[in-house]
């Protein structure tokens, strides 16, 4: 009786060891706040350009696995071009209260005076490391090793963004030799500085050159779409994040390492195969070149789930700035145009207040903003979204009504859709805001600003305001005297 009433008590003892040991197990692994950041920046790849996203052409097992392990965000919204979003990214702020308002130099110049989101990783204790596609100045000042990033692999000039092959590159400024394809030497890259931090906290950083054009890829991955070199290109991005994947399981750090996988504008040159029913391409303020797909993977913390509440580009640097445990002061939060997503990370069906967000493509040349004010641009509310897409007469115009123009009055192809150009090219009513309802209409076919003139009112009001208060920050002789300071 002795020795049975030792033993019961042994196993007692380890069977409330072990479930303490569980639950505190779950429970750090839930509070803490300080997890590895990867985040990884497509470029040009459409919400639709995934398999799981519906594709029934490329295959993309590695973002579906991630897709399938992570919170998906499912109308998160960004801007039409690349400079733009990554600004809006970087700063919490819409893109045109940083200065940028194109993709080319210098109106993609992020003001050097704003607190980017590698800078507050930074402060929270991380080491930070970007390997890819910069594309907000690669003058001195600009570069992204003066903007918070202790290890910054990318382009030494915009000149050299459309080599794929044996790549210019630089580290930290200095100009480095590179063989191979780009996108493989900058997930090598990735690779070693996790394994050279995987001891500590990191933020690894990969914004892709991949799929933009150019259009080059081994041809190894272009053989596997009858000759696709944009499906051949998200092949090689897929191989690739699988690549990190296996060292994330390898190091043991996948339960410690919150993954972040999204794009930087609606799609491109997979429109016309399949972009998820939704009207519009890149450079383009209708949905199909303002929604992306947004994956946050974080196994143990993150419930794999669809989220459906209204997202976007701007939440991403108060949503990483609260999970790395850093407060920011008041007198930036206040700046922000973007929210912390955590209350959405932790339960999808919590409360979520519609706001007003802002789009207009930019991408005027100097002197012509006013021209532009009612060219591509939306506002939206929740479900509704207030659309103005016209086209000034300039032949000139640096923006996209050139494109507009041919599509409409000439029938011709557009740049990112031939074969459905005159729907993703499509133009509102002359002079008016057309509205539509997003959650019962995707493709923005059914324009209902008759019966619905006092939400029309209401969102035209809303962008006058909003246009009035940022005309200074992008207007051609302010911009000029930003760059000169």
């Amino acid at each position: 009786m002795k020795n049975l009433f030792v033993i019961y008590s042994v196993v007692i003892i380890l069977f409330f060891s072990f479930g303490c040991n569980k639950e505190s197990k779950k429970e750090k692994n839930v509070q803490d706040p300080k997890p590895n950041i990867i985040f990884i920046l497509t470029d040009d790849q459409g919400y639709g350009d995934l398999s799981c996203n519906g594709n029934p052409v490329v295959k993309t097992p590695n973002m579906d696995y991630i897709h399938d392990h992570a919170a998906r965000f499912e109308d998160f919204m960004v801007s039409p071009t690349c400079a733009p979003t990554r600004a809006a990214i970087y700063s919490g702020k819409h893109e045109f209260k940083t200065g940028v308002y194109d993709t080319r130099s210098p109106r993609n110049h992020m003001d050097t005076n704003i607190i980017t989101l590698a800078d507050v990783l930074k402060k929270a204790g991380y080491v930070t490391g970007l390997f890819g596609k910069w594309h907000l100045g690669l003058d001195s000042i600009h570069r992204p090793e003066n903007r918070g990033f202790d290890i910054a692999l990318t382009s030494i000039g915009e000149q050299d963004y459309k080599k794929h092959f044996d790549p210019p590159l630089a580290r930290n400024g200095i100009p480095e030799t590179h063989k191979g394809y780009r996108n493989n030497i900058l997930f090598d890259e990735a690779i070693k500085f996790i394994k050279q931090n995987k001891d500590k906290r990191f933020f690894c950083h990969i914004p892709t050159f991949l799929p933009h054009a150019p259009l080059d890829v081994p041809q190894k991955y272009s053989d596997m779409y009858n000759g696709n070199k944009f499906f051949g290109m998200i092949a090689v991005l897929d191989e690739n994040i699988g690549r990190l994947l296996k060292t994330l399981k390898e190091l043991h750090l996948e339960k410690n390492t919150l993954l972040i996988l999204m794009s930087d504008n609606g799609a491109t040159f997979g429109a016309d195969i399949y972009n998820a029913g939704m009207r519009g391409v890149k450079t383009t303020a209708w949905y199909g070149g303002t929604r992306t797909f947004s994956f946050w993977m974080w196994p143990g913390t993150i419930v794999p789930e669809d989220i459906n509440a209204q997202t976007a580009h701007v939440d991403i640097l108060p949503t990483l700035a609260e999970i790395a445990g850093y407060k920011l002061p008041d007198s930036i939060l206040n700046t922000f145009d973007g929210r912390s997503l955590t209350p959405l990370l932790e339960n999808a069906d919590t409360s979520w207040t519609d706001r007003v967000l802002f789009t207009h493509v930019g991408r005027w040349k100097e002197g012509a903003i006013d021209a532009h004010k009612y060219c591509q641009c939306n506002v939206r509310k929740g479900s509704y979204v207030a659309v103005r897409i016209e086209y000034c007469n300039d032949p000139h115009c640096w923006a996209e009504c050139p494109i507009f123009k041919r599509v409409q009055e000439e029938n011709k192809p557009g740049y990112y859709s031939k074969k459905h150009a005159k729907f993703n090219y499509a133009v509102t009513p002359k002079g008016k805001w057309a509205l539509y309802n997003i959650s019962k209409d995707i493709s923005q076919e059914k324009n209902i600003a008759d019966t619905h003139p006092e939400i029309v009112k209401e969102l035209s009001e809303k962008y006058e305001k909003w246009w009035k208060k940022i005309y200074p920050k992008v207007n051609g002789k302010q911009k000029n005297k930003t760059l000169q300071k």
